[in-house]
């Protein structure tokens, strides 16, 4: 019996929540629509703050998110530069790891899953006429297995092609189009530093913001000339080191640094010979080959945000007071009638995010639009940033509302009929 009256009574409990939620949120289109100047103040506020917000997420999101085809970006380290030092500590140069360094001692590390190396190259081409510059990786094998690209036509070169030399090439969609327009790329030839490449696959494009896969062809990195210096520890390649959970990242720089403390550069000026195995976040938190700054990015990029959202935060309050001065005899018919101060506050918090969330999609739309026109589809919006939208809208909703709320709560229901605000 007593199950029966809980259960009866949970019920009620949640159909009259179920039935204010929705009263209020009927009220609340009323209330935008009654009042278009303000409404119309807060959500250009609201959509622009968001759309730019949206904006450098999406940025920073293709930058050290995981996003194919960088689908490992959580479990991969890079070494990108390597530094010279003299004796004292004092850095006498700093430069791109050499193609020996890397496929000698960095491959031979016991602890990583795969190791991939790869050299980034720019160049000019002639294609119908039109001079274009593209990009040009030339990767081994491997790389094709830390990368996941989708490909469109045919398949990646493997450890067979790379061991011969073959001159074959792997080409984005955007290099496609460039080439052959509409055609089909497979098995045709391409030309890049005065040699001829067979086509053997052509893959999805990626954005330039992801350096790791962006590119417009790939070749084996055996055709490239400057692999062949050898002896040599600077030079112009990177490397891709896939760990097989992020726990061996450390015992990965640890071997590292093990290698690189036996190594002589063979200038007994410049006897100390570093390193680095980084993630995606400490390649954004550093400059050139300064090391990463990860804590101080982040409190920057914090802070710029909040300063950013402060402003229009602000104005937001200020608009929110101003309505709820205006409906101040409605606050103060329904204390009269019998509303609690908490049920008051509740409705006013729920018009204001029910508002933000408006500006938010507004902002959304602008956000993709915006995108779509200027970065050619190069960045976009992903589900992970479409959330963080999602969780902006609701914190500027609910922080820009509780303090206007709290005051419409004080209000005592002769002085609101009178149209006083406490």
């Amino acid at each position: 019996m007593l199950n029966e009256v809980y259960c009866f009574h949970l019920a009620f409990k949640i159909q009259h929540f179920t039935t204010m939620l929705k009263n209020y949120i009927t009220m609340a289109f009323k209330v935008m629509l009654r009042r278009k100047f303000f409404t119309a103040i807060s959500l250009f506020g609201i959509s622009f703050t968001l759309m730019v917000l949206m904006i450098v997420t999406a940025f920073i999101d293709q930058k050290i998110g995981v996003n194919p085809p960088e689908v490992h970006r959580d479990r991969t380290l890079s070494i990108n530069w390597v530094l010279v030092k003299s004796e004292d500590g004092t850095q006498r140069g700093a430069n791109y790891a050499s193609y020996y360094f890397l496929n000698t001692y960095v491959r031979a590390l016991p602890t990583p899953e795969k190791v991939s190396v790869f050299r980034k190259i720019g160049f000019t081409s002639y294609i119908r006429g039109k001079r274009q510059k593209l990009t040009c990786k030339y990767t081994d094998a491997d790389y094709w297995s830390i990368m996941q690209f989708r490909f469109l036509e045919g398949g990646p070169y493997r450890q067979p092609e790379v061991d011969k030399g073959d001159k074959v090439a792997v080409i984005s969609e955007a290099t496609r189009q460039r080439y052959f327009g509409n055609q089909p790329a497979l098995g045709k030839k391409i030309s890049v530093a005065q040699a001829n490449y067979r086509i053997l696959g052509v893959v999805e494009n990626t954005s330039p913001v992801m350096e790791s896969s962006f590119s417009d062809i790939w070749l084996p990195v055996t055709c490239d000339f400057l692999k062949l210096k050898t002896n040599t520890l600077t030079g112009g390649h990177e490397a891709l080191i896939l760990a097989r959970s992020r726990d061996d990242f450390q015992k990965i720089n640890a071997e590292l640094e093990s290698v690189t403390r036996k190594l002589h550069t063979g200038d007994p000026e410049l006897p100390v010979f570093e390193a680095h195995a980084t993630t995606p976040l400490e390649n954004f938190s550093k400059s050139a080959h300064q090391p990463p700054k990860v804590a101080q990015m982040l409190a920057i990029v914090f802070t710029l945000m909040v300063l950013f959202m402060l402003l229009p935060t602000i104005n937001l309050v200020n608009i929110n007071i101003s309505r709820m001065t205006e409906r101040a005899s409605e606050i103060g018919l329904r204390k009269a009638v019998g509303a609690t101060s908490l049920s008051l506050a509740g409705q006013f918090v729920v018009e204001n995010i029910i508002l933000t969330l408006t500006g938010g999609l507004i902002g959304l739309l602008l956000a993709v639009l915006f995108l779509q026109t200027f970065t050619n589809g190069s960045l976009h919006l992903s589900w992970r940033v479409f959330m963080y939208g999602l969780l902006l809208c609701l914190f500027f909703g609910i922080f820009s509302g509780v303090y206007p709320a709290w005051r419409m709560s004080r209000l005592h229901a002769a002085e609101a009929l009178k149209g006083g605000v406490g």
